[in-house]
């Protein structure tokens, strides 16, 4: 059973997850992930959203729409790792929005991401795959991972 806190999982928990991730073969571990929604006209006047999940692998990323679950995907798009060009952040009071642009002209919003968890994402823009290395990231932005990761079934539901 997930011991969940309101912003970050306790330590113990991080560590089970740290430890499930290291097991993992490396071609096959998320590098980073983030949970928010894709922002739209309907979810700007205060519409209902589904869960979208942003998930950064070593080789390309994965955009998926989630059901209002968020277990099962509705719609998904991959995109090479190297066509991330540009992450423009939008800070909000309570919850920032981030538009990824890609090289082949792809742009999304993501909505509704906690403060600071944007901020890896846009590093991997301007240092690479080395601004989201496991270690350097906090406990709040690794808790948002793990909800990314079992949302996309790379961690199990029941791991804590």
């Amino acid at each position: 059973m997930v011991k969940r806190v309101w912003k970050e999982l306790k330590l113990d928990d991080l560590g089970v997850v740290t430890d499930h991730l290291e097991a993992m073969p490396e071609e096959q571990r998320p590098l980073y992930g983030l949970v928010g929604v894709k922002t739209s006209l309907w979810s700007q006047m205060g519409g209902g959203a589904k869960p979208f999940v942003v998930l950064i692998m070593p080789d390309r990323i994965v955009l998926s729409k989630r059901s209002v679950t968020g277990k099962k995907e509705t719609w998904r798009k991959e995109t090479p790792l190297s066509g991330l060009v540009d992450v423009s952040v939008r800070r909000g009071p309570m919850l920032d929005s981030a538009q990824l642009t890609f090289d082949d002209g792809y742009r999304v919003r993501v909505g509704n991401v906690p403060h600071t968890q944007i901020d890896p994402v846009t590093g991997a823009v301007e240092r690479g795959a080395v601004a989201l290395d496991w270690d350097e990231l906090t406990s709040v932005q690794k808790t948002n991972c793990y909800y990314a990761f079992t949302m996309m079934e790379l961690l199990p539901r029941d791991l804590l």
